[in-house]
């Protein structure tokens, strides 16, 4: 259970890395989950500005939470400039300069997108399906700010958990698995290719995305990982398919996923479809598989960046309580939830699971 008490569980993070990842301080919680803070070592800890960005960036969050008034960047009707509030210094500070011109770009041209996430990763000199090299004062950013570590750590935690319940697993029998708002698909790839190394079963894997052109990067990226699995993509709006209706429980059946993961979509969900979201995930989950999802956390750091800095638009932040209780709603027994808090304070990780009866 990659508990410090018992073992660590080693897993590559970069190229020549042998890193260690584990949890400490396992909590019952009231309605019977566990709390489990982890440890995930990041590409930061060897960064060298990594103080003096994280301090900048500190007094930028301040800034924000000192002037409410200030507006989040805007991006003009015809999506050809990004618009600044003059009095708002911390995101002038963020995007005005010709040493941050891939950061304008990554902001016009890739937020929302999943695409904005996998520059995060950090995996290229530049920003995903473009020519635009990422500058340095940008790198700096993406490698030491709360929201960069915290996509880092949840795809090497996401990685780990579908890794260490796969090997358990029948090695003659085909695993399906299934990515829900699958985005670049990077963390759960790497699982496969990961448990194809260990020797383990083979895996089927169908990556779900409303957005063609991430399904395409997400379908070339599969294509480079050698044999991580086989792989298919499907372009749907789980809001119709998986939220109003149960159109994709319908297709490929109840419980016939041995893995699901929606890692980056709750954030976009009221309540109501969250707990829809859940309950039809769930549904697909085969017994003894494993359900994956997260949120951002109500209480997480550099909020204001998020929101007025950055300006990612619509996301609902949780508390750990919060997710859990919507699961508990979509008819999960909370006694089968384990819930992981990296320790860099951004998501709550869901893993979940299904009881064999």
């Amino acid at each position: 259970m990659l508990q410090r008490s018992t073992h660590q569980e080693v897993f590559t993070n970069h190229p020549g890395d042998q890193l260690a990842l584990y949890t400490t301080s396992p909590e019952t919680q009231a309605l019977g989950y566990t709390l489990r803070t982890v440890e995930v070592p990041d590409i930061s800890e060897r960064s060298e500005t990594f103080a003096t960005t994280h301090e900048a960036l500190n007094q930028l969050n301040d800034l924000l939470e000192q002037n409410p008034t200030w507006e989040a960047p805007l991006i003009s009707e015809d999506g050809q400039e990004l618009i600044l509030d003059p009095d708002n210094t911390a995101t002038n500070a963020l995007y005005v300069g010709e040493n941050v011109e891939s950061a304008r770009h990554w902001r016009l041209n890739l937020v929302p997108s999943a695409l904005a996430l996998e520059a995060l990763a950090l995996k290229s000199d530049y920003l995903p399906t473009t020519d635009v090299k990422i500058d340095e004062a940008t790198r700096d950013i993406f490698t030491n700010s709360a929201d960069a570590r915290a996509i880092r750590s949840r795809g090497a935690l996401m990685r780990e958990l579908i890794a260490e319940h796969s090997a358990d697993k029948n090695p003659v029998t085909e695993q399906k698995w299934i990515s829900l708002a699958c985005g670049a698909a990077r963390p759960v790839l790497e699982a496969a290719e990961r448990v194809k190394q260990n020797g383990n079963t083979p895996i089927d894997v169908t990556l779900v995305d409303y957005d063609p052109v991430v399904l395409n990067y997400s379908s070339d990226l599969a294509e480079s990982i050698d044999g991580a699995a086989h792989h298919r993509e499907i372009e749907s709006d789980l809001r119709r398919t998986m939220i109003a209706k149960d159109t994709l429980v319908q297709e490929f059946g109840e419980e016939s996923m041995d893995m699901v993961d929606i890692m980056g979509f709750l954030e976009y969900c009221p309540d109501k479809a969250a707990v829809n979201m859940l309950r039809n995930s769930y549904r697909l989950t085969a017994p003894g598989g494993m359900l994956l999802t997260a949120n951002m956390r109500e209480d997480r750091p550099e909020k204001q960046i998020h929101l007025r800095g950055i300006g990612w638009p619509g996301v609902q932040m949780r508390s750990h309580e919060e997710l859990v209780e919507l699961a508990v709603r979509a008819g999960i027994n909370p006694e089968h939830i384990e819930a992981y808090q990296p320790t860099d304070g951004v998501y709550t990780i869901l893993k979940i699971i299904k009881p064999i009866s």
